[in-house]
């Protein structure tokens, strides 16, 4: 009787044949390809938020923020230095200065 019942039982299926294996490195292999998705991206897009050189953009906010405190001390807009400069323009006839100082001020204002 003990030999019929051995035979009697089914014999182990190979591993891969099994379907909880398959779950089981499932979510492994996702990671897998999802980093080197990730990594695809991240080589082919280009850093536009990194500066070579981050202390003088530092510096170059720190002169911005001083500049705008200047003005408001002045009681100075964009808005009236440029009436200020269209005024001097109009009355010099465009003078050179003038048009460095409207460009100067084009150059403040465009980030």
């Amino acid at each position: 009787m003990n030999e019929q019942q051995t035979q009697n039982k089914e014999t182990p299926r190979p591993w891969y044949k099994e379907p909880w294996t398959w779950g089981l490195m499932a979510g492994p292999a996702i990671v897998v390809v999802a980093g080197f998705i990730t990594l695809g991206y991240a080589l082919s897009v280009k850093d536009t938020l990194v500066t070579d050189d981050y202390y003088k953009e530092g510096k170059n906010i720190v002169l911005e923020v001083e500049r705008d405190k200047a003005a408001a001390q002045h009681h100075l807009s964009v808005g009236k230095r440029m009436e200020r400069v269209q005024a001097a323009r109009s009355q010099q006839g465009g003078d050179d200065e003038v048009e460095q100082a409207l460009h100067n001020l084009i150059l403040q204002v465009i980030p």
